[in-house]
């Protein structure tokens, strides 16, 4: 079995995280098996594009939107988070609730999972 079979077996085996790279124009049946890594959705990076203008940079809504939005939250409060569970700030994100735009389709799953855990250590 030469070189180039071999890797290909092994990338059959480890499966589609990983991938083969050449490893040098010189002898093209040299190959090395990279690791495909998957980067995790940074939720604080999300909450501050899609968030913060109406929920505050650290979860304290600004004036304006107290006054515009009667009912936002304030992710400040931990006993706000003891009256809903993850799975409704979940739900909220996803579909919208009251005035707040639903982020389907604009976020991945991954990416409002991501946000609300985020909101989760904004709790003092």
């Amino acid at each position: 079995m030469n070189a180039f079979t071999f890797s290909l077996n092994i990338s059959v085996l480890l499966g589609p995280a990983f991938e083969l790279r050449p490893l040098g124009h010189d002898n093209p049946q040299r190959f090395e098996v990279a690791a495909a890594v998957a980067q995790a959705p940074d939720g604080k990076a999300l909450y501050g594009k899609n968030c913060k203008q109406c929920h505050g940079v650290v979860g304290n809504p600004p004036k304006a939107a107290l006054k515009q939005y009667k009912n936002i939250a304030t992710f400040t409060d931990p006993v706000y988070f003891t009256k809903h569970t993850h799975q409704e700030f979940i739900d909220a994100v996803t579909n919208g609730k009251g005035d707040m735009l639903a982020s389907k389709g604009k976020l991945t799953t991954a990416e409002i999972e991501a946000v609300v855990t985020y909101i989760h250590t904004l709790a003092k």
